[in-house]
């Protein structure tokens, strides 16, 4: 094999870019207009640090109003977790039909997980110019940038590395530096 014992350069794909609070209002004022269901999804990461998979995830048994605390049984990580409830997350998912425990919060149209982001929130971005003239993927404005924005203002707001790393489900405290 000509190629075997050569190990390629790993890609920075860190995302750098996060939301200032007057283009999260925006960006999120525009996809309300457009789905409730997305806006809400949209919220959930920017308030929760939530993963797209994990939000496309969450069963009402997920849900507890009373510990203010959403579960995810399925982080990237391989291990479950606790996220903190927002008032303005509770109140949002109050206005929901409920359903079954079992039931999916955000079922696609088939009643499945949802596979994924949908288009709503790409389409807000490009309304808003939010990624007008940006070339370096890492700087777009993607739904993961949601999750970076909730750790980027924790650590603008003092919160240590402990914190945001426990925040995010990150295993290790390297995962939470770049914040």
């Amino acid at each position: 094999m000509p190629f075997e014992g050569i190990t390629l350069p790993k890609l920075n794909n860190q995302r750098a870019r996060f939301l200032t609070p007057d283009e999260a209002r925006a960006l999120l004022a525009e996809i309300k207009r457009r789905s409730k269901k997305t806006w809400l999804m949209a919220m959930i990461s920017l308030h929760c640090g939530l993963r797209f998979g994990e939000i496309a995830r969450l069963c009402w048994s997920d849900v507890d109003f009373s510990e203010m605390s959403l579960h995810i049984r399925e982080a990237k990580s391989g291990y479950g977790r606790h996220a903190v409830l927002t008032q303005d997350i509770a109140d949002a998912l109050r206005d929901l039909p409920g359903g079954l425990p079992s039931d999916l919060l955000f079922p696609s149209k088939n009643g499945g997980v949802l596979s994924e982001v949908p288009d709503t929130f790409s389409r807000a971005v490009d309304y808003l110019g939010l990624n007008r003239g940006i070339t370096d993927r890492r700087q777009r404005i993607v739904f993961h940038s949601l999750r970076h924005t909730y750790a980027s203002w924790l650590a603008r707001s003092g919160q240590g590395q402990l914190v945001i790393a426990d925040r995010l489900g990150h295993r290790s405290l390297q995962m939470s530096i770049r914040y």
